[in-house]
Order: C-alpha cells, then structure tokens, then sequence
C-alpha cells in the first residue's frame, strides 16, 4: 500500500493509494458440500464394479446349489450384477453430478441391504448377519453424508431386528442384535470422524484456491499500478527515483536518460552517485520524511556536471519507508543562491 505521509505538492505520477487486496471470505457450506458430494461420484464406478464382481460370484454360487430357494436368490443376485454394471459403465464415461452421488450409492446399497434381508429370511441363517455389518462399515466409509448414512444404516438395523425377531431365538436374535449395533455405532463413528477430516481439507483446498485468485488478481494490480505510475511519470517529464536508505530502487526512463545512464542501470547504485560531493551534505535534508526541495549539482554518468531541482517525499509501501525524489534541470543561478543561502548562517540552508 502506498500512501504519502503528507499532503504537500504531491506529484500526479505517484498513485496516492494501492488498496491491499481484501481478505479471502469464509467458505460457503454449499461449495464444501459439492466438494464432498464430487468425491463420492467419483468412487461410485469402483464400487459399482466391485459389487457386479461380487454378487456376479454370489450368482453362479447359488446356482451350484439345485434349489429353488437358491434359484430365487441367484435370479435376485443377476439383478443386482446387472444394475451394479449398467452403473459401473456409466460412472465410467460420465461424470454423475455430485446431487446424484448419495442417491445413487444409497439405492446401491439399499438393493444390498433388500438381496441380504432375504438370504437371512430364505436360509435363516443368523450368520448371515455379518453381510450387514459389512455392508453399514462400507456405507460408514464411503458416504459423506451424516443424512444418508443415518437413513440407510437405521433401514438397515430396523428391517433386520424385525426379521430376526420372527424367525430366531432370543438368545440368537440378542447375540447378533448386540453385533449389528456395534458395528453401527463404529460405522457411525467412522462416518463423523472422515466426514470432520475431508470437510476440514476440502475447505484449507478451497481456501487455497482463493488464495491464489487473489493473489493473481493482486499481481495483475499491481502490474496494471506500476505500469500507470510509469506511463504518467514519463509523461510528466520529470525524473522520479525510488530510494530506500540511499539505494535507488526504482527509476523511470526520465531520470535514466537525465543523468545517461541506460535502462536498469541506476538500480542499486545510491543516490550520492548523481550528486556532485560538494552537494553530498545537502541531500541528507533534502531527502528526509517531510516535502523539501533542493537545487544541486547533479552528476552524470560521464562525471559532468550539471544543475538540478531535487523534490523528496517520504512514502510506505508494503509496510516500509521509501524516499520518493523527482528531478528536473534547473537553471544554473538557482544552484548558486542556495550556495549563498548555505554562506550566510542567518538564512535557511534549504528551501521548504
């Protein structure tokens, strides 16, 4: 940020303020849930592949078994092969938009939870409950959604624990009851727990590309600034120099071209190299943190002499004092009455 200590005489070709960029806004809920929603559409085609692959196993497993409970449940099991690579081929070449991600994962799963609802009540077999844990752990670790996972686990709990209370014992119906809230619970912590983690991550990479917006958007203004500053300095006719305890930092063409030097030259040289020795003493009021103005011999590159008019002004940019000093020919009589100034004690030195 640049902005002048006072308010004296300013030069148009110094910009009077270059705002800071504002501070990145705090993320939108909305923009981390699409993030989190993208992420889940993304793992639906490996899911969905894993799950032909496996019911397509279950499928010709049960037709091994000649009967016509296992026929039923191998014609449920093709169903679900089929779905699972219909969705697969099409998450494959299509990105699904992220709204669809959970409800096509949750109609997934919830076909899953439908084909081992009835393997228990076709088998009655209490052992089969272990699908079903497996099945709220891998909702549990894929969703990234706390809503749909509540949805499908609490579908998932309910319809087993009305199964098993018709067609199993007591002891068996609580031993495996007891297994399945557990692994519920774990499931829900899992959940919880990856959903606080990438929701943090997803908003430190949102934040960060904010970041880098305004950053970019900072640099092209500050080039835009700089190149204004150098178009009206240059069209101002003066020279300007930018110094920093002595050092040149900065300098137009005007000033370069004054004192014959080339282009870039001037950078890190100091400002007591364009002034002749005799004038050194001069410079140190002339370039303090207030307006002052002073005429000097002025030196250039190829040691000759000639007179000038140094205008200094103290600014800050980027939380740091510079001197900002203009030059310009000045004629010969003005350099000697403020040597006269400086012969009589009773006269200021320098003109303010």
């Amino acid at each position: 940020m640049i902005a002048y200590s006072n308010s004296l005489d300013h030069h148009p070709a110094v910009p009077m303020e270059l705002a800071k960029p504002p501070l990145p806004a705090e993320v939108p809920e909305g923009a981390v849930k699409g993030e989190l929603q993208q992420i889940v559409s993304g793992s639906l085609a490996s899911v969905c592949a894993a799950l032909a692959i496996l019911y397509a196993i279950f499928t010709g497993a049960q037709l091994l078994v000649h009967s016509p409970q296992a026929i039923l449940l191998a014609k449920f099991s093709a169903g679900i092969t089929f779905l699972c690579t219909a969705t697969w081929l099409v998450t494959r070449n299509v990105r699904v938009p992220g709204r669809w991600a959970h409800p096509i994962a949750s109609f997934l799963a919830g076909l899953v939870l439908v084909a081992e609802l009835l393997q228990i009540y076709v088998t009655q077999d209490a052992l089969l409950t272990s699908h079903l844990i497996l099945l709220i752990l891998g909702v549990g670790s894929l969703f990234l959604a706390l809503d749909w996972f509540l949805i499908l686990a609490g579908s998932a709990v309910t319809s087993w624990s009305a199964l098993a209370f018709l067609i199993f014992d007591s002891h068996v119906w609580i031993h495996f009851g007891l297994a399945l809230g557990l692994a519920t619970s774990l499931a829900f912590v899992i959940q919880v727990v990856r959903l606080r983690s990438i929701t943090r991550l997803e908003k430190l990479k949102l934040q960060n590309q904010d970041h880098q917006k305004m950053l970019m958007e900072a640099i092209h203004a500050a080039r835009v600034a700089e190149q204004r500053f150098r178009i009206l300095s240059e069209a101002s006719g003066e020279g300007v120099l930018l110094h920093v305890d002595g050092k040149i930092t900065d300098a137009n063409l005007a000033a370069t071209h004054l004192f014959g030097y080339e282009a870039g030259e001037l950078i890190g040289k100091k400002l007591t190299d364009l002034v002749s020795p005799v004038y050194h003493h001069v410079l140190d009021c002339a370039t303090g943190s207030t307006e002052r103005a002073a005429y000097v011999y002025g030196m250039r590159n190829n040691r000759s002499l000639f007179p000038i008019r140094l205008v200094s002004n103290s600014a800050v940019v980027q939380n740091r004092e510079i001197i900002v000093t203009r030059v310009r020919n000045a004629p010969a009589e003005k350099v000697e009455e403020e040597v006269t100034r400086e012969s009589d004690p009773s006269r200021n030195r320098i003109r303010r």
